[in-house]
């Protein structure tokens, strides 16, 4: 099977899941709260880190020519207005590095993850989150301007407004479908917002972001239930017009169509697949900001890094 000159063939990854040691975000504490559906704290996880150019020779023997990872928003802003231009730096020779060894980077700004301070505050229910992340995204933009030709905002909002928000398996476990409605709107602003000042800060990148995107497909004969299905979802989740939305992927028959999904215990279910939890149901606690550390008890970097601190 052969692909058009210029095909992008790549792998992903999400900072929390390879670097180790975030511990400045919502998702460092998040696996420490017993009542979560994590089994394991991430630790060190891959230490890409550090290893990252192991590991760009590692994909680049495979063949593969993009790379698709995301920068971590704690590292380089553990605190409001507190810049660590080591960390931006770290992130340059990364894709620097990429391009060398002819790996293209695809850079979200991103994924999953907020700094402490942010969260603490309110995270995607806040609207101020939306400005503190288009600061954030010019900054991080401009600093690796010309070392990266493709941008992902955010990825999968949809995922992080109904698992954070309504579901209550993400951070930070709030269970309101209001609530999801109301994130989903901030995420829009924010994806808009950031799309915007990638452009201006790195002329000639191309911007999006990444949805899990999904769709439900009958067996034949049953097309009219199918259509009534979809109506049905539509009513009870989102309009057409809002642009962060996602269906379930189901190849399904007659008796499938009729059977509404059990809410939120469908989507648990799902989480205790993912994460393999022990518990027994949906999170006891609503809202697990009230164990979150305080925003001001963040970690702070190492020596070497505080000093490459800038104010903005």
């Amino acid at each position: 099977m052969g692909f058009p000159k210029g095909f992008l063939w790549g792998a992903g990854s999400a900072a929390h899941q390879v670097e180790g040691g975030n511990v400045g975000n919502d998702w460092w504490a998040w696996e420490r709260n017993p009542e979560s559906p994590c089994v394991e704290e991430s630790k060190d996880a891959c230490d890409q880190w550090n290893r990252y150019l192991t590991d760009l020779d590692l994909l680049a023997g495979l063949g593969l020519n993009t790379y698709r990872f995301s920068v971590e928003w704690s590292r380089i802003e553990p605190r409001q207005g507190q810049i660590s231009k080591c960390a931006l730096d770290h992130y340059r020779h990364l894709c620097e590095a990429a391009r060398r060894r002819g790996v293209e980077p695809v850079v979200v700004f991103q994924h999953f993850t907020l700094p402490l301070w942010v969260a603490a505050n309110g995270g995607w229910s806040d609207r101020a989150t939306v400005t503190h992340f288009e600061r954030f995204c010019e900054t991080v933009a401009g600093h690796l301007a010309g070392a990266f030709g493709y941008a992902c905002t955010i990825n999968e909002p949809n995922v992080v407004a109904a698992f954070g928000y309504e579901v209550g398996i993400f951070p930070p476990g709030e269970r309101s479908l209001a609530r999801k409605e109301s994130v989903s709107e901030l995420l829009v602003a924010a994806h808009l917002a950031g799309a915007h000042v990638i452009r201006s800060a790195a002329p000639g990148v191309k911007v999006g972001l990444a949805l899990a995107m999904h769709e439900y497909a009958g067996e034949p004969g049953y097309e009219e239930q199918l259509s009534q299905m979809r109506r049905r979802r539509r009513e009870t989740t989102s309009s057409e017009s809002r642009p962060i939305r996602a269906c379930t992927s189901v190849r399904t028959d007659y008796m499938d169509l009729l059977r509404e999904p059990e809410r939120p215990r469908s989507a648990w279910s799902s989480g205790r697949k993912l994460w393999g939890s022990p518990c027994g149901g949906p999170p006891r606690s609503r809202d697990f900001r009230s164990w979150w550390p305080k925003a001001e008890s963040a970690p702070r970097t190492t020596p070497s890094e505080s000093s490459t601190w800038n104010a903005r």
